[in-house]
């Protein structure tokens, strides 16, 4: 027989389980209810059940499509309803719910095969995040929204898109750096820059913050460059954190008002940071090449582009 006072230990370590994972349990049970119901809402719009389509759509149901439009419940079933719209294949990855009481957001990637206005139909992948809300008693879709994968990023996990996503960021930030530069928008320029950003020119002066780098700038632009044409070309893209990257490149320079025949060499590293969604330049350094340096790969490139 237990000692009395192993026996009250298990009855508490028993009740302090039920205790804490009665919530858990509760809340896991109402997500799954909501997977059930979004699958449910699949399977009726691929099997054309209107009836069933009809009672998980709330009445201000609204739908935005891939293309950004917006469909009404009535003009989205009405397009099931038709055949117009034709889920042929409708195949739900792993679904994620977030619970706000009688609200709930679910979000999944699927595959489907979609025939549109009877055409044979195509494959493609979409991100779907839904709203929920319980309403009488009853969980329907309030709001859903479907987001197209192009076939770099289609059915690749979320992180991979996210990393891809930022890479062509950064990658934006290059040629808006070209494109400030030859049109002397020094005030576009420095918008690549946080607000303490910094700047180490190849003489070593130094530029601190957005202002000084915009301003510096935009007074070798009136004299020695004047009428200068830059190209850059990306030679290394590191994203070390999901907030750090580090952006290497080279560049060429015609045009300078202290030498107009010279073709001006350099090589350009920047370090960028993601703040509040967004990735600008935290630091940046230029390093003019001598012209005992032989050109690599990279500058090849660019003098062919210059050439044209």
């Amino acid at each position: 027989m237990m000692p009395p006072n192993y026996l009250a230990i298990g009855l508490l370590i028993v009740g302090l389980v039920q205790t804490f994972s009665a919530p858990d349990v509760k809340a896991q049970s109402k997500a799954d209810q909501i997977r059930a119901i979004e699958r449910q809402r699949v399977s009726a719009l691929v099997d054309a059940d209107m009836a069933t389509a009809s009672r998980l759509h709330a009445d201000d149901f609204q739908l935005i499509n891939p293309r950004g439009g917006t469909l009404s419940k009535e003009e989205y079933l009405r397009n099931v309803a038709s055949g117009n719209l034709n889920y042929l294949e409708w195949e739900p990855g792993e679904m994620r719910v977030r619970l706000y009481g009688n609200s709930a957001v679910i979000r999944y990637q699927a595959r489907l095969r979609v025939s549109v206005n009877r055409s044979p139909g195509r494959r493609v992948t979409f991100w779907h995040t839904d709203f929920y809300e319980k309403r009488n008693g009853q969980w329907q879709i309030v709001w859903a929204h479907a987001t197209q994968l192009n076939d770099e990023t289609s059915g690749t996990d979320e992180a991979t898109i996210r990393k891809l996503d930022d890479e062509k960021q950064i990658s934006e930030i290059l040629k808006k750096w070209e494109d400030a530069w030859n049109t002397h928008d020094m005030s576009a320029y420095a918008s690549l820059y946080h607000d303490d950003g910094m700047w180490v020119l190849w003489t070593g002066d130094v530029w601190k913050g957005k202002q000084a780098i915009e301003e510096g700038h935009a007074a070798v632009h009136k004299t020695i460059f004047r009428n200068s044409v830059q190209r850059e070309n990306l030679e290394e893209l590191k994203i070390i954190t999901p907030h750090t990257a580090i952006l290497r490149f080279c560049s060429i320079l015609t045009g300078s008002n202290q030498a107009p025949n010279a073709v001006i060499r350099s090589r350009k590293f920047l370090v960028l940071t993601k703040r509040e969604n967004a990735w600008k330049i935290s630091w940046g350094q230029n390093t003019r090449l001598a012209d005992t340096v032989p050109d690599s790969e990279c500058f090849v490139e660019l003098r062919k582009r210059a050439a044209k």
